[in-house]
């Protein structure tokens, strides 16, 4: 986390910028271990920002690896794939929402172009959950 924080020295203004933490790899840890990591790095984050970062994750892997209810109330960025297409060609995202823990999360989807080269390529549905904030996507 230290590392993050002096990356972003002198760069960020934290009463508008907002931090992204990217979850996915698991390796050989627990569920309990990648949640106590977790929470110690939204601590860290809310500590140095006044804030918590919004957590961009796909939503298998938080059913998978996270234990959401031991979290605080977050906002959310959740990926969710389908059967990933063989190169060169585009793998859709799944239409939505994604399978995630909806007691905890309340979901809102807006709908931005696919970042492709292919301008047939359809749009995508990127998830969005808001826990007590106004979440805003900016174009």
């Amino acid at each position: 986390m230290d590392s993050l924080f002096k990356m972003l020295e002198r760069r960020s203004n934290f009463k508008h910028d907002r931090i992204a933490l990217d979850l996915e790899v698991a390796g050989i840890n627990t569920k309990s271990r990648i949640t106590s990591t977790t929470l110690n790095c939204l601590e860290i984050c809310k500590a140095r920002t006044g804030r918590y970062p919004m957590v961009y994750s796909r939503a298998n892997w938080v059913n998978t690896y996270l234990s959401v209810k031991d979290l605080p109330k977050l906002d959310w960025w959740l990926a969710t794939y389908r059967k990933t297409a063989p190169s060169p060609l585009y793998t859709r995202e799944h239409p939505g929402p994604p399978p995630i823990c909806p007691k905890a999360l309340t979901l809102t989807s807006f709908t931005r172009p696919a970042i492709n080269a292919n301008p047939s390529a359809p749009k995508a549905t990127t998830w969005i959950t808001t826990a007590g904030m106004a979440t805003r996507t900016l174009s």
